[in-house]
C-alpha cells in the first residue's frame, strides 16, 4: 500500500475509528476514509455540536465546535485530540486571565463602545422591562440569589472605564 493510499484509507487506529463512527452516526452515513470531511458529507454547525457531545461521551475529551470546523476530517480531528491529550488539557479549556488589571475589550465590545461614543443618546441596546410579582418576596433571599448570580458571571461585575482614551474593563471582586 502506498503512502497516499494509507493516508486516504481506512482509519488507522482506535481513535480514528471512533471519530469515524461518531461522524457516521451524526451524519447518518458511512464514513469510509480518514480524509472524510464532516462538512462535505453534509455536516453543519448544529451537527458539529453533536460531534462535540459524542466526543465527550465516547472519548472523554471536551472539544469546542471551532475545533470541528478547523479539523473537519477524521484524521485531522484525531491528530488534534492526540496532541491535546499529550499536553494534558482539554481542547475547550479557557485560559484564565488575571483580573487584577484592566482588560481590553473584544472587537465586538469595542464596536459597541465606539457606537455609544458617537451616538451617546442611542438606546438601541436598552430593553426596558417590568415584572409584576404577585407573591411576597423575601428581600434576603433575593439578595443572596443576586449575589450568586454576580459570583457566577464576572461580566456582571465589570465596569467600563477609559484609560488613555481606550476603553477597558475593570472587574470588581
Amino acid at each position: 500500500m502506498s503512502a497516499n493510499e494509507e493516508t486516504a484509507g481506512s482509519p488507522r487506529d482506535e481513535l480514528e475509528h471512533t471519530i469515524a463512527e461518531i461522524f457516521a452516526g451524526v451524519l447518518r452515513t458511512a464514513v469510509a476514509t480518514r480524509e472524510s470531511d464532516f462538512f462535505r458529507l453534509g455536516g453543519d454547525s448544529l451537527l458539529a455540536w453533536r460531534v462535540v457531545a459524542r466526543c465527550q461521551e465516547r472519548l472523554g475529551v471536551t472539544l469546542s465546535v471551532n475545533t470541528v470546523f478547523s479539523h473537519p476530517n477524521v484524521a485531522a480531528l484525531a491528530d488534534f485530540v492526540r496532541q491535546e491529550k499529550e499536553k494534558g488539557r482539554s481542547a475547550a479549556e479557557v485560559a484564565r486571565v488575571p483580573r487584577d488589571a484592566a482588560q481590553q475589550l473584544t472587537p465586538q465590545q469595542y464596536a459597541l463602545w465606539l457606537e455609544l461614543k458617537l451616538c451617546p443618546d442611542a438606546d438601541a441596546y436598552n430593553e426596558p422591562v417590568a415584572f409584576r410579582v404577585e407573591v411576597r418576596l423575601a428581600p434576603e433571599r433575593v439578595r443572596r440569589a443576586l449575589e450568586r448570580l454576580f459570583a457566577a458571571h464576572e461580566i456582571l461585575r465589570a465596569r467600563l472605564v477609559e484609560q488613555e482614551g481606550e476603553p477597558r474593563f475593570v472587574f470588581d471582586g
